[in-house]
């Protein structure tokens, strides 16, 4: 998938562009092992307070890249079926480097353990295409540039045109 993305601290926003995949193992009847991951990278500009009270523009940049591994489970599988509702979890890592100067979250980079969470339905439009919306949550505890620790939660829709002979 390609998409856009959006970073916003404390009144500050970024925007840029988000691109990634996943694949799935069916082990089980209608349930998936499932691994994936996002790229994102985002910029922007912000007016801060510097030292002596007067307002300085600064650059704001954040990017980010997530790995995920987990299960999912699909309902009504059936061979007529056209709505197959589905729902998945699992364990998700994030590489970070966030510049955001002049808030608490500050310059920091570092990899921060999560998890994800995602539900959709693929609808089947013909035998040849599918539509497959769905959507997504991820939470990671990032740490700040003073090395507190702050959490993250992103998520977002996607929506998929899958296309088979």
């Amino acid at each position: 998938f390609v998409g856009t993305t959006t970073y916003a601290v404390e009144g500050f926003t970024t925007y840029g562009v988000a691109f990634g995949g996943s694949y799935g193992y069916e082990f089980a009847d209608s349930l998936l092992w499932t691994v994936g991951g996002t790229f994102s990278s985002t910029d922007g500009t912000g007016t801060v307070t510097d030292s002596g009270g007067n307002p300085q523009l600064v650059a704001l940049q954040a990017s980010s890249a997530a790995f995920q591994t987990g299960l999912m489970a699909f309902f009504n599988r059936s061979e007529g079926s056209v709505f197959v509702p589905f729902v998945g979890a699992g364990l998700s890592l994030l590489n970070y480097d966030f510049q955001f100067p002049g808030t608490t979250m500050g310059t920091t980079s570092g990899t921060a353990p999560g998890a994800y969470t995602q539900a959709g339905v693929e609808i089947r439009l013909t035998r040849s295409f599918t539509l497959i919306p769905q959507f997504g949550i991820q939470v990671h505890t990032l740490h700040t540039e003073s090395g507190a620790s702050t959490g993250l939660l992103s998520g977002g829709l996607v929506v998929t045109l899958r296309i088979s002979s």
